[in-house]
Formats: structure tokens, sequence, C-alpha cells
């Protein structure tokens, strides 16, 4: 039993990932900075119509914000990172991504700074796959319900999410905080997407977009999918669904980053920053790709050596 213990305790690397993220989170708590969309979302979550602030999510964010928002600003921005920060490691523990190149990213790091929702999206992306295999309905809903908080990130993956699911208990959990949102904030399903549209004409094209050209990546996921692992193949849609919004901001391609990546993928996603925000949609691009690049290399190599094998066996 005492040995039992000990194999289960966190080793020494967990704590010090741990006290790094919660260091600065810490830090930029006391320097009374960072957590600038927190207020935004908190002044809509308390709101009777949360559409009357520029929050273009959808009303049942606000069921799952209310906790926080019901704490003084900084401290449910404390609050909040401190569970941003449990979906990072959560992530981690469901799919085996890096947990220190998942931290020192810059999505993660911006989420971290600016209190955005892409952790939410992130955990979605993850554990979503993990409970389908595990043939968990209810945690598969909540995975829908968290990807569907950003459509322009979630909305593809968590009709797939369902489809895959073939069980219908997974609308159990998005039903609930559906009905719970209506009595919230009123029948907001029907002005919505109206509002959507408004909040995109005032914030206007962001570094990611190349809406409509990244629309022309769904024919060739479709048609090579076969080609993708499945955790690849949900990092490509993810991918393919930024590509294809109207919408998009640098720090939510942490989505795309739910499972592991080859190691010289990750600076991809940090670097080309010293260049501009533009320069993210190469990481972007090769999300989807580079599975298909790999999978038709290893196709030429087996032609060409069944080709060398028998030009051998002719001689």
């Amino acid at each position: 039993m005492v040995l039992a213990h000990r194999i289960n305790r966190p080793s020494l690397d967990v704590y010090a990932w741990f006290c790094i993220a919660i260091g600065f989170v810490i830090g930029f708590q006391i320097l009374a900075v960072g957590g600038y969309e927190w207020p935004l979302f908190r002044e809509a979550t308390l709101s009777a119509d949360f559409m009357t602030q520029p929050v273009a999510n959808p009303p049942y964010l606000g069921i799952i914000l209310y906790p926080f928002a019901l704490f003084p600003i900084r401290v449910g921005i404390f609050l909040f990172s401190l569970v941003s920060i449990g979906c990072l490691y959560a992530v981690h523990r469901l799919t085996g991504v890096n947990k220190w190149l998942l931290l020192a990213s810059y999505p993660a790091l911006r989420v971290l700074f600016y209190s955005q929702l892409d952790v939410l999206t992130l955990l979605g992306a993850g554990l979503g796959l993990w409970a389908i295999r595990e043939r968990k309905p209810l945690l598969v809903g909540l995975a829908i319900t968290l990807l569907g908080i950003k459509p322009q990130v979630g909305l593809v993956l968590a009709l797939v999410y369902l489809v895959w699911a073939r069980d219908w208990r997974v609308l159990i959990v998005p039903s609930i905080v559906g009905i719970l949102s209506i009595l919230r904030y009123g029948f907001w399903p029907v002005t919505w997407p109206t509002h959507v549209l408004e909040f995109n004409a005032w914030r206007g094209n962001t570094s990611l977009v190349i809406f409509p050209w990244g629309l022309l990546i769904w024919p060739i996921i479709f048609n090579w999918r076969r080609l993708y692992t499945q955790e690849q193949l949900v990092m490509a849609i993810v991918a393919a669904n930024l590509m294809s919004a109207t919408h998009a901001e640098p720090y939510s391609l942490l989505t795309a980053m739910a499972f592991p990546h080859p190691l010289w993928l990750y600076p991809l996603f940090t670097m080309p920053l010293l260049i501009n925000h533009r320069a993210l949609l190469i990481g972007l691009v090769m999300v989807p790709l580079y599975p298909l690049i790999v999978a038709g290399l290893d196709r030429v190599r087996l032609q060409a050596g069944a080709s060398l094998t028998s030009i051998r066996q002719r001689q």
C-alpha cells in the first residue's frame, strides 16, 4: 500500500509545471494586469440580456461562467485562471500532449494572460475523443458544450463528436445548459445569429482569417481522411474550422494543439510572431497538411521499394 501511494504521488516535474503556471498567473495578479477580456464576459454573464454586451459567444456561456462572475473582477480572473491551468493539465493527461510544450506556446500564454475561453474548447477537443473511446456519453455531451462556446473553433468538431458517439445521451448536458440559459437570458437562439453578424462587422478581419480560401481545405480533408489517425483528424478539423471562419484570433490555435504534434511543429505556433501575427498561418495550415504529406511520402517509399524488389527479382 505504501509503495502504491508513492508510485501515484505526482512527480517533481508535475509540481514544477504547476508552480510555473500558477506563478505566471499570480505575477500578473500582483501587477493587476491581464484578464482584459474578463470584464466583458462578467458583465454579459450578470446582465439580464447577455447580448447587450459586445460578446459574440452563445449566451449559454453565461451559465458556465456564472460562478466566477459572482466574485469581484480580480478574484474572478484569478479563479478562472486556475481553472484554465487545470484544463491545460487535464488535456495533457487525456491525450498525452507534452504539458511543457503546451504551456510554453504563445496561444496558451496569451489565453492565460487575457483570461480567454480557448482553454475550454481545448478541453472539449481532448475530453470528447477520450469520452467517445471510453463510452461516456455524458462527458461527450460536456465536450460538445465546451466546443460550442466558440463556433469559429469547435462547431464542426462538436458535430463530428455527436456523430461518432452515436448515443442520444450526449444531448443531455447541452440540453440542460441550453434550457438554463434560455430561462436566464431569454430565447436567444432566435436573435443570437444577428448579434454575431453585428459583432463580426464591428471587429473586422483578424490575422488568422483567410476566408473564403480556407474553405478549400475541407475537400482535401474529406477525400484523404483515411490517411489521418483519429487524433490527427480531430486537429485537422479544428484547423479547417479556423481557416473557414470570418473571425479567428491567433490564440485560438490552442485548440488545434489538443493532441501531440511532431516536435518541430510547435515553434510554428510561436516563432512566427517575430515576423507578425499573420505568419502564424504557417502553423495553422501545417496542422491538416503535414499528416497528408507524411502519408504521401510513405506511400511513395513503399511503391519505390516494391518496384525495386520487382526489378531485382527479374534480374
